[in-house]
């Protein structure tokens, strides 16, 4: 059997029977990738079909043609993921995220028996990149560098993805399972997810997870949850379909290409685009919020600003009409009769919303009246301590924090938390004055967390110094 760089090269200098042996080797396997991660038979297929024809015009520049495999389920991924993106599917509505039929007594019996089925049905509640990672991981095999190249992703960033996503993998199939088979013998399951079919997104298995975690009726069927990652590696392959193959191979692309196919944006090893690091885009994102934040908030100064400046009313012709202190009675408008008209000169001045108006009275004085500016305060200095009740807590569960402030009041308060890779959200806190508390959302993953309180909904501004509270698993 000729090895994956000796099929590579072959097939680079126009070997057909080569390509098609790279198809027989890897098409099935490239079929589940891009039917994991975009969840219908037909787009898969379409996904495979251009996989391998994008393949045939670039094989010429795959640096290293002993990474064959890892280069193929690469360009799967991106093609994938590029479908998924062009037909705008984020997920689907929240009662058509999953399906989970009601339980019968039936399913109690095939928890052995179907743990793969199982394991596939609760991975559509995972996201397409979790999905991907994961299939490439598990189900082709891949790990370090190659795992990392296939994903597009730097390495560290795959590997907190796949972490990320075995976790949620593990919950969505505890999950599943049990909102199979135990809505019927739990009131409160039943409250939680009250519908026959319950929609297994993001929110909906916290909320399961949460409650099962202190529920004693509900524990028994949570700890039966067969091996994820193991049922989901022995699960039968799903083979691409059979006319797959004839269209792919006598596609008229293969003879009659003028450039490389795929778009552009490849590297120079050949591979395709990498995807946008999570983690960079979070950080623009929020950079973003924040200057959008401070222009608004300039722009509400100035025109505050402007609302607040006197208003001075030009002079009409033959005329002066002027404001001036209560001490200093205003000039007639016309001069007395009988006497001598004389000449008045009016000035006005303003600079930092400070108005000074000077007359040359009829015996020759000068008089000036001069309104104050009125006095500018600034929003007083404060600062803020912050405690948890807890020092750890179970996986899943919520810490509880209490602020004071000193020095001055906030308007609002804000709880921000992190897990170890960075991740994390933030909840407003209650309370006025000095004295504020409020709680994390679920904390879903083991280790060490940071959290602190800030008087920004963006973590920044005033804030108390950073606190850790660990986190103990299983989760």
């Amino acid at each position: 059997m000729l090895t994956d760089a000796e099929l590579a090269i072959a097939a680079a200098s126009g070997d057909r029977g080569a390509f098609a042996d790279i198809y027989d080797r890897y098409a099935n396997g490239l079929y589940e990738l891009c039917r994991a991660v975009l969840g219908d038979a037909h787009e898969a297929s379409d996904a495979v079909h251009d996989t391998f024809v994008i393949a045939a015009t670039r094989l010429a520049g795959l640096r290293d043609p002993a990474r064959l495999k890892p280069w193929l389920c690469a360009i799967a991924r991106h093609e994938s993921i590029r479908r998924s993106t062009k037909r705008a599917r984020n997920r689907p509505a929240i009662d058509e995220v999953l399906e989970v039929p009601v339980a019968d007594e039936s399913a109690r019996g095939l928890i052995a028996e179907d743990a793969a089925s199982l394991v596939w049905e609760a991975a559509d509640a995972l996201s397409e990149r979790e999905r991907a990672v994961l299939v490439l991981n598990v189900r082709q095999g891949l790990d370090g560098a190659e795992l990392a190249a296939a994903a597009g992703l730097p390495s560290a960033t795959t590997s907190v993805l796949l972490s990320r996503a075995k976790t949620q993998l593990a919950t969505a199939v505890r999950c599943t399972l049990l909102l199979r088979n135990g809505r019927d013998d739990c009131a409160e399951l039943a409250r939680v997810a009250p519908r026959k079919h319950a929609a297994l997104d993001a929110l909906a298995r916290k909320r399961v997870a949460r409650h099962a975690a202190t529920c004693p009726v509900c524990a028994t069927t949570w700890n039966k949850t067969p091996e994820a990652l193991g049922a989901l590696a022995v699960a039968p392959v799903a083979g691409a379909p059979v006319a797959l193959r004839h269209h792919v191979l006598n596609d008229p692309q293969l003879i009659s290409f003028s450039t490389p196919l795929g778009g552009g944006g490849w590297q120079r090893d050949g591979f395709p685009p990498r995807e946008p690091d999570e983690s960079r885009r979070r950080i623009v994102g929020g950079f973003a919020a924040a200057l959008i934040a401070v222009v608004v908030a300039a722009g509400l100064w100035l025109v505050s600003s402007k609302d607040d400046a006197p208003t001075l009313a030009a002079p009409r012709l033959g005329h002066s009409t002027t404001t001036v202190g209560d001490d200093f009675a205003p000039w007639p408008t016309d001069p007395p009769h009988g006497n001598t008209t004389t000449s008045r000169k009016q000035t006005t001045t303003t600079a930092k919303r400070s108005t000074t108006t000077t007359r040359r009275a009829p015996g020759g004085a000068t008089a000036t009246t001069s309104a104050p500016a009125p006095p500018t305060t600034a929003a007083p200095a404060f600062s803020i301590s912050a405690s948890a009740r807890e020092a750890s807590v179970a996986c899943h569960g919520s810490a509880h924090v209490s602020a004071n402030t000193s020095g001055g009041s906030p308007s609002a308060l804000y709880l921000h938390w992190r897990d170890p890779t960075g991740s994390g959200g933030s909840n407003n806190m209650s309370g006025s004055g000095n004295s504020w508390s409020g709680a994390t959302s679920s904390l879903d993953s083991a280790g060490t967390w940071t959290w602190w309180v800030s008087d920004s909904l963006f973590g920044g501004g005033t804030r108390s110094a950073q606190h850790t509270i660990d986190v103990t698993g299983p989760c």
